[in-house]
């Protein structure tokens, strides 16, 4: 068993998004440690290694963010994009584990990647 805690030491901050189309505005996103503690992902090195069932979990693009921000997934297991905005996105990611470009899609849209490989993945789009 492991156990611990996490602490996240950086001031809260706000910060405004600014928004791809100038006719529309963003709200702005508070961020405070404490809401920070869902988006922490722990690994250990060098541990034993332990088969993690895949899964298939959603990572959606609403208000020109990503949400959630931070996502655990177990190799094999495949993540949707949905779309919640009612303009085009494109998700892609250049990481060596897993490149993939999604191209643009309209609101109500969903594309599904599959992760087969372990590794840090950053996920972008072109609009955001």
């Amino acid at each position: 068993m492991v156990q611990g805690r996490v602490i996240i030491d950086t001031p809260s901050t706000t910060r405004r998004p600014t928004s791809a189309y100038p006719s529309r505005t963003v709200t702005a996103v508070t961020l405070a440690p404490a809401s920070e503690v869902k988006n922490v992902v722990i690994f250990l090195k060098d541990a034993p290694v332990r088969t993690v069932a895949p899964t298939r979990v959603g990572i959606r693009q609403r208000n020109e963010t990503f949400t959630p921000r931070v996502v655990a997934v177990p190799v094999g297991s495949e993540v949707d994009f949905p779309n919640d905005d009612p303009y085009y996105h494109n998700v892609f990611s250049l990481s060596r584990s897993r490149a993939f470009n999604l191209g643009r899609y309209p609101k109500g849209q969903t594309r599904v990647v599959r992760f087969n490989k372990p590794g840090i993945v950053k996920v972008f789009c072109d609009i955001h």
